[in-house]
């Protein structure tokens, strides 16, 4: 079946590999904005709002994760880019293991930052189910209330994140929740991933614990862990440098895998 694509806004910076940074849900590419001087020398950094956030379009209805993967492929093809470095937050990072699946043959390395491989808990999908409902009524504060002590206790970065949050739409959100809920469980075919993986988590996660990062470096020969240190579930917000550098490094070894 052919994806009904929608056309990414996106910014871009730098000069050297392409690497594609996926943002979370319900946020936007602008939570990556304190990395890019640590990578601009070495990447071609894009940094697309994935449909229904940010400057994107928010299309009515249920989305999925492959349908956002496809997404993330056409604003590859419109741009001239044949294969890049992706990584991707929290759900961003859902996205990526979409793009891992369907399309392997686009990407060179692949990052999950404060992310996880595994599908919904029955209890996780209800509740997921339920702030859908939550959201018709109540719009983009019904997330913001419950999700802002979560992503991070660093009070400076508190009201920029709500500014986010709240400029969410409510179809963005009830349609991005929806293909958070019905993903797919990633866990049972990371083994047969050939491309260097990267595991970013924050030490200090409440949403993301180390576990699930754990989880992924078990499934996958070839992923390795990196763990950011006073980090919540926002590391390229609290800790950018060490975030930024990971990040690097992951660019760095996928060119040297290329010149083998």
């Amino acid at each position: 079946m052919t994806e009904i694509t929608v056309s990414l806004a996106y910014e871009r910076a730098g000069k050297g590999v392409p690497l594609i940074l996926l943002h979370g849900y319900p946020l936007n590419r602008t939570i990556w904005k304190d990395v890019i001087p640590f990578l601009t020398d070495i990447a071609d950094v894009i940094m697309p709002d994935l449909r229904g956030h940010g400057q994107s379009p928010n299309p009515e209805g249920e989305y999925s994760m492959e349908t956002m993967a496809a997404d993330v492929i056409a604003l590859m093809d419109s741009l001239g880019i044949e294969t890049a470095v992706i990584a991707g937050h929290s759900m961003g990072g859902y996205v990526t293991l979409a793009l891992l699946k369907y399309h392997p043959e686009r990407l060179i390395a692949a990052g999950m930052v404060a992310s996880q491989a595994a599908a919904d808990s029955p209890e996780k999908y209800l509740a997921r189910m339920e702030s859908i409902e939550e959201i018709k009524v109540s719009g983009p504060a019904a997330v913001t209330e419950g999700m802002l002590a979560r992503l991070t206790r660093k009070e400076d970065i508190l009201p920029e994140l709500a500014g986010i949050i709240s400029a969410a739409t409510i179809w963005g959100l009830i349609g991005t929740l929806s293909a958070i809920a019905k993903r797919e469980d990633a866990l049972a075919w990371m083994h047969s991933i050939k491309i260097p993986l990267m595991v970013i988590s924050g030490a200090e996660d409440l949403i993301n614990p180390r576990e699930r990062s754990a989880d992924i470096v078990r499934s996958s020969p070839n992923a390795w862990w990196v763990e950011i240190p006073g980090s919540g579930h926002m590391p390229m917000m609290e800790n950018p440098e060490a975030t930024g550098l990971a990040l690097r490094s992951l660019v760095a070894t996928s060119v040297a895998r290329q010149d083998k």
